[in-house]
């Protein structure tokens, strides 16, 4: 048996008797205050878009966005 196999765009590893994907996840940024306040939100009053981002894979890009905004927001008020 082939140790890389690719079906489908996505790339196989043989690990003892089974194939297994190799997968990468999209680069993880630092989130900061504002960006855990609003996964808080989501969390507790947003559950549905919560589960959404999370299932696409953009739910940290989403986070970091929000918290360089809001980051953005506050120094025009100072």
């Amino acid at each position: 048996m082939e140790k890389y196999i690719e079906q489908n765009g996505i790339i196989y590893e043989l690990r003892g008797e089974q194939y297994y994907p190799l997968l990468e996840l999209p680069e993880q940024k630092e989130v900061g205050k504002y960006g855990r306040l609003h996964l808080a939100y989501l969390k507790e009053y947003r559950k549905g878009r919560y589960t959404n981002l999370l299932s696409e894979g953009t739910l940290n890009q989403r986070l970091y966005e929000i918290d360089v905004e809001a980051k953005a927001i506050f120094r025009q008020r100072r």
